[in-house]
């Protein structure tokens, strides 16, 4: 989901479905935006959506927006499936986890450069 603020953070637009997957079974977690200098917003997220009903198994998935959040682009999945449970020990991962999102962007072009 996508709030939009247009006074400094003091009220805020209804929020906005980002992701286009309409299944209630399915987990999007760990979203990370970024507002370009031109104003695109990109957002880059973990989605279970192609791992079946309840699978925490979890792809990379992007979108962005050129009007200040009013419309999406459609969402791009931008890995093969893996499992976030693998090579962690405790529920400490998910801070650990959540550090290594990092996004540059293009200044003319759409989407995220790595």
């Amino acid at each position: 989901m996508f709030a939009k603020s247009t006074d400094g953070g003091v009220t805020f637009g209804p929020p906005k479905r980002i992701n286009t997957d309409q299944s209630t079974l399915n987990f999007q977690w760990f979203w990370y935006p970024v507002v370009a200098p031109g104003g695109r917003i990109d957002v880059i997220w973990l989605d279970t959506r192609d791992g079946g009903p309840l699978s925490f198994l979890s792809a990379l998935y992007y979108c962005y927006s050129d009007d200040q959040g009013e419309t999406w682009s459609i969402n791009k999945k931008l890995s093969d499936l893996f499992d976030p449970e693998v090579g962690y020990r405790n529920r400490i991962k998910w801070a650990i986890i959540s550090t290594w999102f990092r996004m540059m962007q293009a200044p003319t072009s759409h989407g995220p450069i790595h």
